[in-house]
C-alpha cells in the first residue's frame, strides 16, 4: 500500500499555530527559501480545493 506520508520522520509532528496572527508572524518571520516553499504549498492547496469545488458544482 502507498504510503502518502511524505515526510516519513514519525519523530515529528505537524504543528499549526492557533490564530492568525501568529500564522502570519511565523510566516514573515521566517527565511526566504521557507516563505517560497510555503507559497508553493498554499498554492497547491487553494488549487486543489477550487477543483474539489469545481467537481462537485
Amino acid at each position: 500500500m502507498l504510503n502518502p506520508n511524505f515526510d516519513y520522520d514519525n519523530q515529528r509532528e505537524i504543528t499549526f499555530p492557533e490564530t492568525l496572527n501568529e500564522s502570519l508572524n511565523a510566516y514573515y518571520s521566517a527565511p526566504q527559501e521557507l516563505q517560497i516553499i510555503l507559497d508553493s504549498a498554499i498554492s497547491y492547496s487553494v488549487s486543489a480545493m477550487e477543483l474539489r469545488f469545481q467537481k462537485e458544482h
